[in-house]
């Protein structure tokens, strides 16, 4: 799999193998690549076709299913580097066979076409012009889901979810306006058999499904379909197996501890995860009680989440396994203080030692340009008003998605924060800007984007009552637009960072940011590369003029 010229084996190849590299070297000729991407290119067709011939087929017989094998050899055979460059070669291989008709775009869409890049929209609709009205369909259908807020990755996978089901109508003879439940039906199964083969992972088969549900919703808010021609709703049955009688009740028990506890509700989840993994972990190891846990069993579930993946196949960070064992001596602690337990299994633990890493934060002239550069729109306004908050406050963004509208005075220029980390209220000031955006957004937006009654400050998608989770991806997207990779996180750490610069006393910024202990302000805090500069030139004997 790492030949060292692409006249590699010329000697032993039949005449039909070399004319079909010769033409598709002419090819690459004729799109005047660069002779170092041809070169790449002409390296992955050859070992395309000499795997095909391995399996004793003719090189014209490829199959998704064979690229599928190719695949996974060359990134088992080769480096990481080395296999790109490979199946990008393969893969522009096909798509020239595309074009010729040769091979069905439509069963190696989605090995061939991984993104929907100028060059590769070209290749997508020569010789089928048709197909250049499905692409404006569907960026059509993007630019809907960017005004509605959507983050960048999910817009790119619902767009390639519309643009899988009109493929799919399309090699039926079909319309949109001819869509049935039939016919999604059909579609659904050939996507979940394109996961089943492996051709794709079960989360890509997902998120492919819901683009295209998304699509038809969007177009039935267009008034192009009717109610009854858009998809059930799909019923998602959870496979975990049912845990032991003795093991399902403790369930209960965490529960009750963090209600007696007064738990955060940002944390409560998290613990819940964590129990629900150590009890399945009891289940397979033939574990039925409580009384039968042991430091041993700890220890040996602790080396088990260093093996453990998420769903997305990445290995359990060390944060997460802090988080899980941090829930289980919560819960194993409270046990001793009911007497539930005798004895702590989880006491010899220590946690895991996280690396601690400078944290971000952004100029103030990059936040300037990206709050000059936000629409007049209702959700510009909006917009505006929470990164004025974010930054002006630093308040995290809980503390801001759970802000309503009786915790504003804006006649005094105070935001009352409730229950903010440690479940302790504060009373932060609110800065000129800050006040001028929000009352900007309270007259001119938050009306028009409201649906439904909810006294929460800010309302996101739908006009519902914004989460977290829409929070941070909305600020994501609002950084992207100005070349920022950005977090609320981030803005709460500009704020800290840019008082401090500004000659604030840290005390004064503890009692904003909500902290109990100095020691946390100041870990939020650094000092800028240029003022120590400064402090060297001014004080090092050898710098001193």
């Amino acid at each position: 799999m790492s030949p060292t010229s692409p006249l590699r084996h010329q000697n032993q190849r039949g005449s039909v193998f070399e004319s079909e590299l010769e033409a598709f070297g002419s090819e690459m000729e004729r799109r005047r690549l660069h002779s170092g991407t041809a070169w790449n290119y002409r390296l992955g067709a050859q070992e395309l076709l000499l795997f095909v011939e391995r399996e004793g087929k003719p090189v014209h017989e490829i199959t998704p299913e064979a690229f599928l094998r190719f695949q996974e050899e060359t990134k088992t055979l080769t480096s990481i580097s080395r296999s790109g460059i490979l199946l990008n070669g393969a893969r522009f291989y096909l798509r020239w066979k595309a074009e010729l008709d040769e091979i069905d775009a439509r069963d190696f869409f989605h090995l061939i076409y991984p993104s929907m890049l100028p060059s590769v929209r070209a290749s997508f609709v020569r010789n089928h012009p048709e197909r250049a009205s499905m692409l404006h369909e569907v960026d059509h259908f993007a630019e809907g889901l960017r005004k509605s807020s959507y983050p960048e990755p999910t817009t790119r996978h619902y767009s390639i979810g519309a643009l899988s089901l009109l493929l799919f109508l399309s090699s039926r003879n079909q319309t949109l306006a001819e869509m049935t439940a039939d016919a999604w039906r059909d579609f659904r199964g050939q996507t979940q058999h394109l996961a089943v083969a492996g051709q794709m992972s079960e989360n890509k088969a997902l998120m492919l499904l819901t683009g295209a549900r998304a699509y038809l919703r969007w177009k039935r808010n267009q008034g192009k379909l009717l109610q009854h021609q858009l998809p059930p709703r799909e019923r998602h049955r959870s496979t975990t197996p049912a845990l032991p009688s003795a093991l399902a009740s403790v369930r209960a028990l965490l529960d009750e501890a963090m209600a007696v506890q007064q738990l955060s509700p940002t944390t409560r989840p998290s613990y819940r995860m964590a129990l629900k993994e150590f009890l399945q972990h009891l289940d397979s190891e033939g574990i039925n009680d409580l009384l039968s846990v042991t430091p041993e069993v700890i220890t040996g579930y602790r080396l088990r989440l260093q093996t453990k993946t998420t769903k997305k196949g990445t290995p359990y960070s060390l944060s997460t396994q802090a988080g899980h064992l941090t829930g289980l001596r919560f819960f194993f602690q409270w046990l001793v203080k009911t007497g539930t337990l005798l004895a702590d299994p989880t006491l010899h633990l220590s946690r895991p030692r996280l690396p601690k890493g400078l944290p971000r934060s952004v100029k103030a002239k990059e936040l300037n340009r990206l709050i000059e550069g936000l629409p007049l729109t209702p959700m510009g306004l909006r917009d505006r008003a929470m990164v004025e908050l974010l930054y002006g406050t630093g308040m995290r963004r809980a503390e801001l998605a759970q802000l309503s509208l009786k915790d504003l005075d804006l006649e005094q220029g105070t935001i009352l924060i409730r229950q903010g980390k440690g479940r302790k209220d504060r009373v932060v000031p609110v800065g000129r800007k800050a006040k001028e955006a929000i009352h900007d957004y309270l007259d001119l937006a938050r009306a028009r984007l409201l649906r439904g009654g909810t006294d929460r400050l800010f309302v996101g998608n739908g006009g519902r009552p914004m989460t977290s989770e829409y929070l941070s991806n909305r600020i994501q997207t609002l950084g992207a637009r100005v070349g920022l990779k950005l977090t609320p996180h981030m803005l709460r750490h500009s704020c800290a960072t840019h008082l401090l610069k500004g000659r604030a006393d840290i005390r004064h910024i503890q009692r904003l940011l909500g902290h109990q202990s100095l020691q946390t302000t100041e870990r939020y805090t650094r000092v800028e590369v240029s003022d120590l500069r400064k402090v060297i030139a001014r004080c090092h004997p050898r710098e001193k003029r």
